[in-house]
């Protein structure tokens, strides 16, 4: 019988479980390459249009329909027209580009926080700590590639064991090594390289043309010729010195937009662009395990000023149903420009989702003293509400009001974005009950208003009949606002009850508020 050694372990474990093994106690380098970042920021949706990208009126970038019609990189846009008027051409935006980057590693963040944007068209994941979670290097690649097809992104992985390896990796389009570094790249043409196009061509001249035949030449030699920053760049490349990488932050940020080609200046056909972002965006929440209250879209052309759709919600949510719903609510009531190339969504207010272990009780109601615990479905309807209410009217007609510390009435609550407040105000006892001895009422003038009198006796008010009071306020002198009132409780013919106040500054009285 074979003696059981580690090694020998190891190989008799699947290739998956091996893989795992091997890299545990190493780094494992992931790179994302975008070789047609630059185009496919413009063309996402596969458009079977005719697209070009320019850069000082030069093509620099095309995608497969242009190609189809003969067009070539390196041509001017005037020879593009002659051939196809129709054709749809962009100035090449490199922020555009970034911003696309950042998005797609915030994405990422979801398999490793060690993801590092690597400009102008890469991303950098270290992925030696996520292979057991995520059921090793295969399942990760898998995702990760389908997600990116279903964004309308095409992209070249590299695996290897340092950061510069998996990025000439990705370059070249090579796939997975984990053998020796060396060995790995040995296939690998010199062009791929992070160096300067001087020394490609000295190499070119002195017969070197892959790593192979590259490091067969003394570093030493290397270093007199091209200097010591290039043979620097060589040893971080096969992972004999370190190479230590920045990662982005851990500030969840989500923007992302659609070209849309052809133009369009129908509201209907909006729709199904916003519902991609907003599936992108629910996607990004869930993988981040994150809540958002608030969605902003721009609706733009290059020839108007963007229109700006915000969506509020009453309490933070992740279900793209509602996002859609509320962001049709608001498109219904907004103006658009006559034609639409772009529309933009952003979210950066994100809170904590916690884990939803159901309602034990479904639809019960525990009443208690103070009022009673609504059933978690009969809370989530409440929300629902409130959020078409403030879709519909805006965030300004929908609010709730919440309490502050100043015994002067009119400064004694403050409006609150509903769902928002932690001092809400509770529904008050009723007039003459024993528990409170200063009712208040339900309605307050926005400015108490004067009441007519005979003289500065109470009994004497030509409309009102004192049933309770006074109490009085007297407060403020501290911040220059002071009152002194003696506010009482009064009824007039019909019965109605009011809350009334005789101001002890002017000696004159005043009505402040109206009981239910």
């Amino acid at each position: 019988m074979e003696k059981l050694t580690k090694k020998n372990y190891l190989l008799h474990q699947p290739a998956s479980r091996r893989l795992i093994n091997q890299v545990e106690s190493k780094k494992l380098w992931l790179c994302l390459c975008f070789p047609n970042l630059a185009i496919e920021i413009f063309t996402r949706d596969r458009t079977k249009e005719a697209v070009l990208i320019t850069e000082k009126k030069i093509v620099v970038f095309l995608n497969q329909a242009a190609r189809n019609l003969g067009l070539k990189p390196g041509i001017s846009v005037a020879e593009a027209l002659t051939i196809d008027e129709s054709i749809n051409f962009f100035e090449r935006n490199k922020s555009r580009e970034i911003e696309k980057l950042s998005q797609i590693a915030q994405w990422l963040y979801r398999f490793t926080p060690n993801v590092s944007i690597k400009k102008p068209k890469s991303v950098l994941l270290e992925l030696s700590g996520s292979l057991k979670l995520f059921g090793g290097l295969k399942k990760i690649q898998q995702e990760i590639l389908k997600s990116l097809e279903e964004k309308g992104l095409s992209v070249q992985i590299g695996v290897n064991m340092s950061p510069l390896s998996a990025q000439c990796f990705s370059e070249a389009n090579a796939g997975t090594n984990l053998k020796d570094i060396k060995t790995s790249i040995s296939s690998i043409p010199i062009h791929i390289l992070e160096i300067d196009q001087k020394i490609v061509d000295s190499l070119h001249k002195m017969g070197v043309y892959n790593c192979s035949q590259l490091f067969r030449l003394p570093l030493s030699d290397l270093s007199r010729r091209f200097g010591g920053q290039f043979t620097l760049y060589l040893k971080k490349l096969i992972g004999t010195i370190p190479d230590p990488q920045v990662f982005i932050e851990n500030k969840p940020y989500f923007k992302s937009d659609i070209t849309l080609i052809p133009e369009i200046s129908d509201k209907n056909s909006l729709v199904f662009p916003m519902r991609r972002l907003i599936g992108e965006l629910n996607e990004f929440l869930d993988a981040r395990k994150l809540l958002t209250d608030s969605l902003l879209f721009k609706i733009s052309h290059r020839n108007y000023k963007p229109k700006k759709l915000s969506v509020l919600l009453a309490k933070p949510e992740k279900d793209l149903q509602v996002f859609l719903m509320l962001a049709k609510l608001k498109l219904e009531k907004t103006d658009l420009m006559p034609e639409i190339d772009n529309i933009c969504l952003l979210s950066e207010r994100f809170s904590k989702s916690k884990d939803d272990s159901g309602d034990l009780f479904h639809e019960t109601q525990f009443r208690q003293k103070d009022g009673y615990f609504p059933s978690k479905a009969e809370e989530k309807w409440k929300v629902q509400l409130i959020n078409i209410m403030t879709a519909r009217l805006g965030p300004d007609s929908c609010y709730t009001l919440s309490t502050v510390s100043d015994h002067r009435p009119e400064l004694s609550w403050s409006k609150e974005q509903p769902g928002q407040t932690n001092n809400p105000i509770k529904p008050n006892k009723q007039t003459g009950s024993d528990e409170e001895e200063n009712p208040r009422p339900l309605l307050l003038l926005k400015a108490p208003k004067r009441i007519p009198e005979k003289n500065k006796s109470p009994d004497s008010l030509e409309t009102f009949k004192i049933v309770h009071g006074p109490e009085r306020i007297d407060v403020g002198w501290w911040d220059n606002h002071p009152v002194a009132r003696d506010y009482f409780i009064a009824h007039d013919s019909s019965g109605a009850l009011y809350w009334i106040y005789y101001d002890l500054n002017s000696d004159k009285w005043y009505l402040h508020g109206i009981f239910s």
